[in-house]
């Protein structure tokens, strides 16, 4: 039986998106075999967290924190903006609605929403094999 190629393998485990999923063994093997047979690193996108809102919520906590002279909490909050901005930019760019799996630059990057029951399955089973 032929070994599936990389982007063979790739539409499978988005499959597992909109599908149920019957059997964790199914995608977690896939991801196995991405990551070990193309040497690709795993990448956790998170925009269920890096969003409008949160982006909204870092920037009023930032100026909280110039307000309270707390500039250590400041600065924290300025880079969680910044990785915020670098996130929502990157979902826009890639004209992205829902969680999908691509591969880029020896990557297999998991672009996660979180908006079904098989997003935060999926997320799980990402984070395992990282």
């Amino acid at each position: 039986m032929p070994q599936k190629s990389m982007y063979e393998t790739l539409a499978s485990l988005n499959g597992f998106i909109s599908e149920p999923i019957s059997d964790l063994m199914e995608p977690l093997n896939l991801m196995h075999a991405l990551k070990k047979e193309y040497s690709l690193q795993l990448l956790l996108v998170d925009f269920k967290q890096y969003n409008e809102e949160f982006l909204a919520k870092t920037r009023t906590e930032k100026s909280q924190a110039v307000e309270a002279l707390n500039f250590e909490w400041a600065a924290n909050q300025r880079e969680l903006e910044r990785d915020c901005q670098k996130y929502i930019t990157l979902r826009d760019r890639l004209q992205l609605a829902s969680s999908t799996f691509s591969i880029n630059k020896q990557q297999l990057v998991f672009f996660y929403f979180g908006l079904t029951k098989n997003d935060e399955v999926l997320k799980e089973l990402f984070k395992k094999m990282a």
